[in-house]
């Protein structure tokens, strides 16, 4: 367990304290910007393609019925 002298954990304290203080709607605002720009970093991926292989019709409705 880290000692209360540990830097990472005070500055973890610290970011702590700050948020909390900051109102619902800045931290909702702060964490929108920063899924905004996740998203911008993250590149698209193409849509995967894939191929599934049926033994029988029956295995075919019971896959059917599953993923709808």
């Amino acid at each position: 367990m880290p000692s209360a002298s540990d830097p990472f954990r005070a500055a973890r304290l610290e970011r702590l304290e700050r948020d909390l203080a900051r109102t619902p709607a800045e931290r909702l605002r702060i964490a929108e910007e920063l899924a905004a720009l996740a998203r911008k970093a993250r590149p698209k991926r193409p849509r995967r393609e894939q191929i599934i292989g049926f033994d029988t019709i029956e295995e075919f409705w019971e896959w059917k019925k599953a993923n709808r």
